[in-house]
């Protein structure tokens, strides 16, 4: 896992990167028969990361690609199928877990930020009250750690905001989820980078 402390940078690269306002798309499309599983994956997640949180959480259905840990921004939106979108907000309906937007609001820095030499803290755009916010990207198959003829394993990215009066910070983990019949049961998270 990677964890990256200077605020005020990550801070720049995420507001260049054009996370201040929305995330940037990804120039190539997904279709539902592409990727059959995903509303049923995404529903198995989004029932595990609901679990995992103690604040408000929203959910943006909106896939986001499966990108290196490496990358300080968060990664690019996938153009899908309306089928796709449509699907997973159904299970977001179905689940009672509300809909949000995974940006960091404008002038809402991260949480280690310093105040600038005006004394201005970057902190006026932030919620008054602290809540999660979390993507999902499209679900990849899973080998790492699996036995040899156990390969019904899918693994996704979620990016995991928590932002509030003192600012934001993101959690991204891979999740692990696994076929058993018609269900897709949680096996791991595991994070992989820490931006505060």
């Amino acid at each position: 896992m990677r964890r990256t402390r200077n605020a005020a940078l990550l801070t720049q690269v995420l507001l260049a990167s054009g996370v201040g306002g929305c995330i940037s798309t990804a120039p190539h499309s997904i279709d539902l028969a592409a990727n059959p599983e995903d509303s049923a994956v995404f529903a198995a997640v989004v029932r595990v990361v609901e679990d995992s949180v103690n604040i408000p959480l929203s959910i943006d259905p909106r896939p986001i690609a499966h990108v290196d840990s490496e990358n300080f921004a968060l990664p690019a939106r996938v153009i899908v199928d309306d089928r796709v979108l449509s699907a997973r907000r159904g299970a977001l309906k179905q689940l009672g877990v509300p809909e949000g937007e995974s940006a960091i609001p404008p002038n809402c820095w991260a949480v280690l930020a310093p105040p600038d030499q005006t004394g201005d803290s970057h902190k006026s755009g932030c919620p008054k009250e602290l809540m999660a916010i979390a993507a999902i990207s499209l679900p990849r198959p899973y080998s790492a750690h699996v036995p040899a003829g156990l390969r019904d394993y899918r693994a996704v990215r979620v990016p995991e905001m928590h932002v509030g009066p003192q600012g934001f910070n993101i959690i991204t983990y891979e999740y692990v989820v696994m076929r058993a019949g018609k269900e897709w049961l949680f096996v791991k998270r595991q994070p992989t980078l820490v931006m505060e």
